[in-house]
Order: structure tokens, then sequence, then C-alpha cells
């Protein structure tokens, strides 16, 4: 199906939120205070974590302003009144030197549940998630008056990833681009209409189609949970979510239909994927090396 899709290590952190699979933790911190209605616990830093620096900069309360890698700015206006000080957007470098840890300017998370949830079902986590709940539904709000300034948490390049956000808050942020519906404002669909040798047609954007033209198709759903819901957040789909492939773009009896499969896991088997392509692409450098050293072929 056709998505809008987080990067591969942000999808690893929505699946995970949904599967409650984490490494190994750290000693328990202290819980953080309310971070837009959701509950933030910042005791455990898994590898990767903030340098050192910054956890020492880092106040027992911590603002909702937390230091973060770059943001991308081309959603954002020239002043953006997030805690950011003006004039820090512009005096921002294309790129950070070479073996330089990246800049990490603040940054307000997306509403969170403070990273991997239990599975577990009492009276503390369904309040957490009410919480949560409130907080997005408080979101929606603020976006509708500001929506470059929301649009801004979920856009953060992938080099800062590792350097400015704590486990806890790169969950949260895989699971709220997960639930994210995406806007015409921020980029969503396409403005295709009238390209020629895209079968685009006519239709403006966000040119949604449910039945592809061939291989020319989507977006057909403006989040990943729209689709992924049935039997819990990343699960499968439901018949109606089905996609209709390489057909005709009008006739459902020419088309494949797919239905979305459930995600539990997938993040793992990406891993796995990886591991064996390295290992693969290894034997194979070894075995070219081996026939140069023989002159063989």
């Amino acid at each position: 199906m056709t998505r809008l899709l987080p990067s591969a290590l942000l999808l690893v952190a929505a699946l995970a939120a949904c599967t409650g699979e984490v490494g190994p933790a750290g000693p328990p911190g202290p819980p953080g205070p309310a971070r837009d209605g959701g509950l933030v616990d910042r005791g455990a830093l898994a590898d990767g974590a903030p340098a050192d620096a910054m956890l020492d900069a880092m106040p027992d309360a911590i603002p909702d302003t937390m230091p973060m890698r770059d943001i991308a700015v081309d959603a954002m206006p020239d002043a953006v009144d997030d805690g950011i000080p003006d004039g820090i957007i512009d005096g921002m470098p294309d790129a950070d030197p070479p073996d330089a840890a990246p800049a990490c300017p603040p940054w307000r998370p997306p509403p969170g549940l403070g990273g991997v949830v239990d599975a577990r079902i009492d009276d503390a986590e369904a309040r957490r998630w009410l919480d949560f709940r409130r907080a997005r539904e408080t979101e929606r709000v603020e976006e509708a008056l500001d929506p470059a300034r929301i649009a801004a948490r979920y856009r953060v390049e992938q080099r800062h990833l590792t350097a400015c956000v704590s486990t806890p808050d790169l969950v949260d942020l895989g699971r709220a681009i997960f639930l994210r519906r995406f806007t015409l404002a921020e980029g969503y669909g396409n403005a295709l209409a009238g390209t020629p040798g895209t079968d685009a047609g006519d239709r403006p954007p966000p040119n949604l189609r449910r039945l592809q033209r061939g291989h020319f198709g989507g977006p057909d759903a403006a989040s990943c949970a729209d689709c992924h819901w049935k039997g819990g957040l990343a699960g499968a789909g439901d018949r109606a979510d089905n996609s209709f492939l390489y057909g005709d773009g009008e006739a459902l009896s020419t088309h494949d239909p797919r239905n979305p499969p459930a995600l539990w896991g997938a993040g793992w088997t990406e891993r796995v994927a990886a591991e064996m392509t390295a290992a693969l692409h290894a034997q194979r450098d070894a075995a070219l090396a081996d026939a140069a050293a023989a002159d063989q072929p």
C-alpha cells in the first residue's frame, strides 16, 4: 500500500511501542513531569542516548523545549514561537562539520506515553492512555491555530535521532508519526495532475485513489493507523482497507486486492533482513577477492 512512511528507525520505534519490546534498561530514575498530558520517564537511557554534556545540562524537571537535533524547517515560518529563539533557524548550518556532534536545537516533542508501554491493564495504565488521548486532542486544536509550529514537532533529521533524542522520546516520536494524519500543508499527497507518464489524471492534491492505474496509485490513506488498526495499534486492516493494485484504475475485476498486514514484529524482521544482507554482501566480496587472487572467474 502506498504510504507516507517514517524512516526505518522511526518505524522500528513505532513497532516497539506497540509490541512492548525494548532493549536492556538501566536503573530506573525518577519520573519526569507531565508532558502534553503524557507521563515521561527519563531515568533510563539506552546506548546512543544524548552525550554526557547534554545529560549534565538537563534539570530535574525537563522543560518542554528539550534540546534535540535539527528540525526540518521547510514547513516553519521565519519566526517560530515554540521556545525557539528568533534567528536560531537562520543561523543553523546546512550540515555539521565531519565527525562533529550535531547541534541540538530546542524541540518540543509530540504528545507521548514516556516510551514503551506495558501490555498490562490496570488503573494506572488506563489513566496514562487517557492523558495521552487528551494531549493529542489538544494538539489537534493547537494545529488548527498554528499548523507550522505543530508540524515542526514531527520533522526531525535522521542525523539527530541518535545524538539528541532519548530512547523514550524516540519511541514516542515513532508512535506519534504512526498515528499522525498528514495534511496538504505539510506535503501530503501529490501535485502530479496532468504530468505526462504518471497516469495521474487531472485530480488535484492530494490525488487520493484506492484503485491503482497500472503501477500508479496512492495515497490511499492519511495515516498509517488508518489501515493498520484491527486487533490494536499496528494491527492488520479490514476488507474495507484493501488497496487495489495493478489495474485499469476503474474496474475492480482488473485489480489485485491487497489487505494491510499486521505490523507486529515487522521492525525486528527488518533488522534480521539487514543483517542477512550484510552477511551475504560480505560473502560476495570475499568470493570476488578469492577469484581475483587466483586469477579465476
